[in-house]
């Protein structure tokens, strides 16, 4: 059976670095780290790593629209017949 990761080579497995951050940003960052119980860094992580993610619904979503205005367009041919 293998050991959990200790704290320490976990933290070993991230680069640190330093963050400059609009005040409101930080702020707004926190929050949400407080309202979901975790830290401002887990918060962090965790938005850029679903970037890809918002970015694959934003262009399902512009898909989708371009297919509600084709079947619009359908409808209307199909109903001035």
């Amino acid at each position: 059976m293998q050991t959990p990761p200790t704290q320490k080579s976990l933290q070993q497995s991230y680069i640190k670095t330093a963050l400059r951050l609009p005040p409101a940003l930080k702020e707004d960052l926190a929050d949400a780290a407080a309202r979901a119980g975790h830290s401002l860094n887990a918060e962090i992580i965790a938005r850029c790593q679903a970037l890809p993610l918002i970015e694959q619904i934003r262009l399902i979503s512009a898909e989708n629209a371009e297919l509600r205005a084709l079947l619009r367009e359908l409808l209307a041919t199909l109903s001035t017949k």
